[in-house]
């Protein structure tokens, strides 16, 4: 991020929507950017059609042998299952795909900085 001649570089997830850096981004006075790991627009409908539509319903399955099914099915698909990657000599598609079917939400923040909402407490009270 850049304001006039102060430049602050921040690395890593953001964590909150009002934290300090998702504020810097919000005022009119600070340059900056935000990237996104995996370049799609619709992450749900990516991972949830066509063949990683079927990657999902493998890892939904209850075999036991669940991964390596998926990794065999990614590999006789591979060519029509890639995707655009921020880093693509780094990740891999299925890679990415794993981590987000494991936790959509968590997939959502950490690598495409998607923050929705400030987290919520909930508090029950017994009453004796």
């Amino acid at each position: 991020m850049q304001k006039n001649n102060s430049t602050i570089i921040g690395l890593g997830t953001l964590q909150h929507p009002e934290d300090f850096y998702s504020k810097l981004l919000k005022l009119p006075t600070w340059k900056g950017r935000v990237e996104k790991g995996v370049l799609v627009d619709d992450l749900e409908a990516l991972f949830t059609t066509g063949h990683w539509g079927e990657i999902e319903n493998i890892f939904k399955g209850k075999d036991d042998n669940k991964l390596e099914k998926a990794k065999d099915y990614y590999s006789n698909h591979y060519d029509e299952m890639q995707y655009p990657l921020l880093w693509e000599s780094y990740w891999d598609c299925f890679d990415m795909a794993v981590q987000y079917f494991e936790d959509p939400s968590s997939f959502e923040q950490e690598i495409q900085s998607v923050i929705r909402s400030k987290g919520q407490k909930r508090f029950k009270i017994n009453h004796l």
